[in-house]
């Protein structure tokens, strides 16, 4: 198993194919104009998601051809299931240019797309040391945004760069633009304070997401949320790892366009407005977490933050996702799965959200690959054991001392 194991690059003709084929991927990215010998020099990939919009995907293309940068570029077309026939409706000129590569895939949301961009770049790229992510109906700001957020993530040596942006409607751009602070965005105080406002719609301005440059191998990816994905990967790095990036306020990096089938729905509907209170709740336990003498967070993600101080390891729950009852019900199913889930048992401190400790025992992240008779192990021990697991993947599980596998994540 690995993150980039379900990516096969092999060379098709510029059409879909017309009947699907069974694999053992769920994914089945793969390259319809492969990457040129030129594109595979670029140190930095401009990686663009589409599904069904040919027309802002020309204007992105064109808007990162024109990007004035010293390193060497390549774009990245990952189309997610659009409608047969859509790449004819790129001019020749895009498809004929040696810079521009495009694969298809079933990816099946945007946070899948995006992270199959990552994952497609650090497969096939050799050379990139950078990826700059952008949707199909979005654009550079200026000629030289890419440029300066570059150069100011290879100055400071940093695993990702945010920048500012503007916002167009209909092809017209709105007048104020959405600055990244870095006073704001890299102090943790500042930044909850922000996040709360901007979750509930008291301010105008938003989390800069769409904005970011990520480092090739930093291990960076998307959280599979319902909604705003975008702005919870961007406050859990900020929150958290603030120290391995940097802020380019000026100039503008993107013009995000407001027009987007995605962004239309996701305002209109509650998916949107719970993804927001929920990204809320989950800042603010993050910033208390960091707050408690010797902490250090080991890890965060859409249910909970865990930490580890002297006196042992914690995971709070946010306060929308465990109730009390789930909580004791969980618990019953842990420990009927025995060593296959990690023990914990619950706490009472009286905060926001609930609390359990974890056992304590010394447990070793996954590598890329690891033997298949060890998850096999695994499920077999829960299925014995009558537990069916929601959260099966790579960063609920942990490699034990005696060499066993284990989910460390018990939700």
């Amino acid at each position: 198993m690995s993150a980039t194991g379900d990516v096969s690059v092999d060379s098709r003709s510029f059409s879909e194919p017309p009947t699907p084929r069974v694999r053992l991927t769920h994914r089945d990215i793969r390259f319809l104009k492969r990457p040129s010998e030129l594109a595979l020099q670029a140190t930095v990939v401009v990686g663009f998601t589409h599904r069904n919009h040919p027309e802002g995907l020309r204007d992105a293309l064109r808007s990162a051809l024109q990007q004035v940068i010293t390193q060497q570029m390549a774009l990245l077309v990952l189309d997610d299931s659009s409608d047969e026939g859509w790449i004819h409706s790129l001019d020749a000129s895009l498809l004929s240019d040696p810079r521009i590569a495009i694969a298809v895939g079933r990816l099946g949301s945007p946070a899948q797309a995006r992270n199959g961009v990552l994952d497609l770049v650090e497969l096939a790229y050799p050379c990139a040391r950078w990826v700059a992510r952008m949707d199909a109906d979005d654009r550079f700001a200026t000629p030289g945004s890419l440029h300066a957020l570059v150069q100011a993530g290879d100055e400071s040596d940093c695993h990702f760069v945010i920048g500012s942006n503007r916002l167009s409607v209909r092809g017209t751009e709105l007048p104020d633009v959405n600055w990244a602070n870095p006073a704001i965005l890299l102090n943790r105080r500042s930044l909850n304070v922000f996040i709360q406002a901007f979750c509930r719609q008291q301010v105008p301005q938003e989390l800069p997401s769409c904005n970011l440059l990520l480092r090739v191998g930093s291990g960076i990816r998307y959280p599979y949320a319902v909604s705003a994905e975008d702005h919870w990967l961007v406050a859990g790095l900020l929150m958290h790892r603030s120290q391995e990036g940097c802020v380019v306020a000026d100039p503008p990096y993107a013009v995000y366009s407001l027009d987007g089938e995605m962004t239309r729905a996701n305002q209109k509907g509650e998916a949107w407005t719970k993804s927001r209170l929920a990204l809320a709740q989950a800042a603010d336990s993050w910033s208390r977490v960091h707050e408690i003498p010797g902490a250090k967070v080991l890890g965060w993600g859409q249910e909970g933050v865990v930490w580890r101080t002297p006196e042992g390891i914690y995971k709070r729950f946010y306060p929308y996702a465990m109730s009390a009852g789930d909580l004791v019900q969980v618990k019953r199913l842990s420990d009927a799965a025995g060593d296959a889930v990690i023990a914990f048992e619950p706490c009472e401190d009286g905060g926001d959200g609930l609390l359990i400790e974890l056992d304590s025992e010394p447990l070793l992240a996954l590598g890329h690959r690891w033997p298949l008779a060890l998850s096999q192990r695994l499920l077999l021990k829960l299925y014995r054991s009558g537990v069916i697991t929601s959260n099966m993947k790579r960063d609920n599980l942990r490699l034990t001392r005696d060499g066993g596998m284990r989910l460390a994540n018990p939700s």
